[in-house]
């Protein structure tokens, strides 16, 4: 039985509550990441995602001019958008749980923790990896 701890991605990019949307939204792109589990003392808080991120952007029915705009949004913080409580897997659980978990929520990747010390993240294509891996 294969665990997760065996095909996460660790070490795991994070960020904390007080990082703006901006920052986080510079993070993902630099890194080519798609989720970034939110922290406080790597204790798992929250979850944001690029689309979390990227509908945090303005409407175009707003009246704001680009310079008010420009300045709300570079004071947004995570916190006002990431999912929270996240839900998250324990390192020690199996890929099949993991799958299970994904398929079941829909989602695209999940936190991974030891003693809710956040120490990566479990995403389809960990998975896919495997499987393709396996052939």
């Amino acid at each position: 039985m294969r665990l997760i701890k065996d095909i996460m991605t660790s070490p795991v990019k994070t960020v904390s509550p007080e990082t703006t949307v901006p920052e986080a939204h510079h993070l993902m792109v630099d890194n080519g990441i798609r989720r970034l589990p939110v922290v406080i003392k790597d204790k798992l808080t929250g979850i944001v995602t690029l689309s979390d991120v990227l509908e945090a952007r303005a409407s175009d029915a707003t009246s704001l001019n680009i310079w008010e705009l420009n300045y709300l949004i570079s004071k947004l913080t995570v916190k006002e958008i990431m999912t929270a409580p996240a839900i998250s897997i324990s390192q020690d659980a199996s890929v099949k749980d993991a799958a299970v978990m994904l398929l079941n929520n829909k989602f695209g990747g999940i936190p991974v923790v030891d003693k809710d010390k956040v120490v990566g993240i479990i995403t389809e294509s960990d998975i896919f990896r495997l499987v393709a891996e396996s052939w």
